[in-house]
């Protein structure tokens, strides 16, 4: 007779499955929702934490800093407010962006970073219309309207108080008669604000009368793509002389833009300016126009994105959430490895890497180039030096991370694969920060963590473009967005 014992008690089925639904119950109480309960057991196994940049370890709630207006002058021109913006720079920023209005909500949606260069730069966009004018009164009139209406029906309801107290006496009851919201001095307070709303819409009125152009309409829009690092439209620029013309907008990642631009558009400084705003944690965005023919609405998007005219940098500061530090120090402490996975420039991703100790203070940093002619080479990351600092060698990769905190694009992680095999991928685990990656690529980082580094990786995120990311880890965590500036202090 063979006995064969069991190894598995009975009762471990129904243990897990209380456990699970503890630990989900548990997870519910701190406002964490979990879609695919199998994934709780894993969480215990972690290793290895990535995140996000923008709206994970920073704010989602991007602040308008500066413009750089172009110019062709040997150097750069002093850094502007928004509104000091030239006009070729302010036409860029309010008639190429994918913003939209939903129905009865009169508040644009979509990308943060458009919402807010459109606020700097105080124009208004009317989606019915495709079209962006100077002045951003629509907001102003709205809150006029609103708080004109309120102390309109405060009055009304005074009023009405005040006939119905002599009945009150012959038998009304005090309850059917109305009250006041407003106390007086409520009252004399919404009068102010009126007041100071009226002057500043006259101000913005005259400024946007004196602004050369009338009006912007979007005829053709080619959405911003990853893989590209742009997003780029046609449009009608109507003057107040009453003539119009037609132009290419495009905006999009200084790398990106500076190699559209036509010969001798691109000044000395490019380069340097955009890494120096890079370096202070700043996130660029390259502007740039043609003058076209009419019949641009209808070119392909390669035509339309040719030959361009550089119209500057504008950079938009991010906070730094204030307990990112505190979690990336606890991590490091329980042993974890630490990443940074985002789409923004290598540099700006870096400024924030160093404030919540992913990099660690007092380590230089290398970051992974591709070669012109192919091939990839280590390069200072920040100092803006692009010659070599040691060849790329896959067997080199785990030394030099034990010196330095390396970095990497996804762009170079591809001239790296094509050019030195698919062995790269088995040192992923080497990188502290990988900047302008792709949707795609984030999810090739992850699964090459995984499958070849044997890693248990969280990863955690919360824009669009890191889906596939969150998928691939073995816990995903994705932060609502909404949460503006929460966490952040005054300082940043």
């Amino acid at each position: 007779v063979i006995i064969i014992p069991s190894v598995v008690p009975r009762h471990l089925p129904m243990q897990t499955a209380m456990a699970v639904n503890t630990a989900l119950m548990a997870l519910m109480r701190k406002g964490i929702f979990c879609t695919e309960p199998y994934r709780v057991p894993f969480a215990g196994k972690i290793d290895s934490v990535l995140f996000d940049k923008t709206g994970t370890l920073t704010s989602d709630k991007l602040v308008p800093v500066g413009v750089t207006n172009g110019s062709l002058g040997p150097t750069a021109p002093a850094q502007v407010p928004f509104k000091e913006a030239s006009m070729d720079a302010a036409v860029v920023l309010a008639g190429c962006h994918s913003l939209v209005s939903v129905s009865s909500v009169p508040e644009l949606v979509g990308d943060p970073i458009e919402l807010a260069a459109l606020e700097g730069v105080q124009w208004t966009y009317a989606h019915t219309k495709q079209t962006a004018e100077p002045g951003a009164t629509a907001m102003l009139e709205r809150l006029l309207s609103l708080k004109r209406k309120k102390l309109a029906d405060d009055a009304a309801t005074a009023a009405a108080a005040s006939a119905l107290r002599p009945a009150n006496a012959a038998g009304v009851l005090p309850s059917l008669a109305s009250a006041p919201t407003l106390t007086p001095l409520q009252r004399e307070a919404e009068a102010n604000e009126i007041a100071e709303a009226e002057v500043t819409l006259a101000d913005m009125r005259k400024w946007a009368a004196a602004q050369g152009t009338a009006s912007v309409k979007i005829l053709a829009r080619h959405h911003f793509s990853s893989a590209l690092q742009r997003m780029s439209t046609v449009v009608t620029v109507n003057s107040r002389g009453g003539g119009a013309s037609t132009r290419c907008l495009v905006k999009g990642s200084p790398e990106a833009i500076g190699a559209l631009l036509a010969p001798g558009a691109s000044p000395d400084w490019y380069e340097a300016t955009h890494r120096s705003l890079a370096e202070r944690g700043m996130r660029v965005l390259a502007l740039a126009y043609k003058v076209a023919e009419p019949a641009a609405a209808s070119w392909a998007r390669d035509q339309v994105e040719e030959g361009l005219q550089f119209a500057g940098f504008v950079a938009f500061a991010c906070k730094t959430r204030s307990d990112s530090a505190m979690v990336v120090g606890s991590l490091l402490e329980s042993a974890h490895a630490v990443v940074m996975l985002t789409g923004d420039a290598p540099l700006t991703a870096l400024h924030v890497a160093r404030e919540v100790s992913i990099c660690a203070a007092g380590k230089p940093e290398l970051l992974l180039a591709a070669l012109p002619g192919g091939g990839v080479h280590w390069v200072h990351a920040v100092g803006g030096h692009d010659g070599t600092v040691h060849p790329f060698a896959v067997g080199m990769m785990a030394t030099l991370g034990a010196q330095f905190e390396l970095m990497a694009t996804d762009a170079a992680i591809d001239a790296a694969l094509e050019s030195h095999g698919q062995g790269v991928l088995d040192h992923m685990d080497v990188f502290k920060v990988f900047a302008r990656m792709s949707p795609q690529g984030k999810a090739r980082i992850i699964r090459a963590l995984q499958e070849r580094n044997g890693r248990r990786v969280l990863m955690c995120g919360d824009g669009g473009n890191d889906v596939g990311a969150l998928k691939q880890a073995d816990v995903g965590l994705a932060l609502l967005s909404g949460y503006g500036d929460q966490n952040t202090s005054e300082e940043g």
